[in-house]
C-alpha cells in the first residue's frame, strides 16, 4: 500500500504545504502547493523528476481537488492532515499504485467535474452554467500566510557548502520544473555568496558555521528545494537532513 513519508501541514507546523508519498511501485511522488497553484511530480536522482500534474490556474487546481475529494470519499490519509487542498491530492495518490497512474487520476480529474457536481472551468470572459463557492479560506493564495522577514540562519560548514554549491548547479530546466525562475535562483543563492565574501572567496577561511541572513520567503524556497533534492549517497543524505531540521527550526522558532 501507498504510504506517506513526509508532510507539511499547518497541524505539524512545518515551512511549506505538501508530502512525499511512496507508492506500491516504489516510486516517489511529491506533492508541493504554493500561491502559483499546484504541482506533483515523480522524483529520480538529483533534484527532479518527471513532472506528472501542474495546475497554475487557481479556480482549476480548486475545482481539481473538489472532483478527486468527490471521487476517493474513503480517506486513507493520516488524521493529522488538515489542509483540504492538500488533502484531497494526497488521498488521490494514495488510491494509485504508479506514477502513470497518479498523472492519469489527476489530469483526468476535471473530466468527472460534471458527475460530482462541480461546473468545469470555463473560457476567460464566460460565465460557467454553474457557479463554484470557494471559501477564502481554503483558496490557494491563502493557504501560504504572508510573515516575510529578515531571518539568520547558522549552518555548519558542510552543510553551508554542500546548499551553495547545489544553488549552484541549478539549471534552467530544473527551476522550472519545480516551478522557480531564474530571479528565484539569484535570491537564494546571493545570501550565500555574500557570507562568502567575509572570507574573500577562499574555502580555507571559513569557520565551522556560517551564518546565513536572508527572508523568510527565500528560506521557505530553499527547504522546498531541499524536499525535491535526492541525495548522492548517505554522507549527503544527512546533510541534507540536517539542513532541513537547522531551517526549519530556526523559521518555527522565529514564528513563535
Amino acid at each position: 500500500m501507498p504510504k506517506v513519508l513526509f508532510f507539511a501541514d499547518p497541524s505539524n507546523g512545518r515551512p511549506g504545504l505538501g508530502a512525499t508519498i511512496r507508492l506500491d511501485s516504489g516510486e516517489p511522488c511529491l506533492i508541493s502547493i504554493a500561491q502559483t497553484g499546484v504541482r506533483v511530480r515523480k522524483t529520480r536522482f538529483g533534484f527532479l523528476g518527471p513532472v506528472l500534474y501542474s495546475e497554475k490556474n487557481v479556480y482549476q487546481a480548486a475545482a481539481t481537488a473538489k472532483a478527486l475529494s468527490e471521487r476517493f470519499p474513503n480517506n486513507l490519509l493520516p488524521t493529522e492532515f488538515s489542509n483540504p487542498v492538500l488533502r484531497a491530492f494526497a488521498n488521490a495518490v494514495l488510491h494509485c499504485s504508479t506514477c502513470a497512474e497518479v498523472a492519469v487520476t489527476l489530469n483526468e480529474a476535471l473530466g468527472t467535474i460534471q458527475s460530482v457536481g462541480v461546473a468545469p472551468p470555463t473560457e476567460t470572459g464566460t460565465t460557467p452554467e454553474r457557479a463554484i463557492r470557494i471559501h477564502a479560506t481554503n483558496s490557494l493564495e491563502n493557504l501560504v500566510l504572508s510573515r516575510d522577514k529578515s531571518l539568520t540562519v547558522l549552518l555548519p560548514q558542510n552543510e553551508f557548502f554542500t546548499l551553495f554549491t547545489g544553488l549552484l548547479k541549478l539549471t534552467e530546466a530544473q527551476l522550472s520544473q519545480i516551478g522557480l525562475t531564474q530571479t528565484d535562483r539569484k535570491k537564494m543563492l546571493d545570501p550565500f555568496a555574500d557570507a562568502m565574501k567575509a572570507f574573500h572567496g577562499k574555502y580555507e577561511n571559513v569557520p565551522e558555521h556560517v551564518s546565513v541572513t536572508t527572508l523568510m520567503s527565500g528560506w521557505s524556497k530553499i527547504l522546498g528545494l531541499l524536499a525535491f533534492w535526492q541525495p548522492r549517497n548517505l554522507l549527503q543524505e544527512e546533510e541534507l537532513e540536517n539542513l532541513k531540521a537547522i531551517i526549519g527550526g530556526t523559521m518555527k522558532d522565529a514564528r513563535r
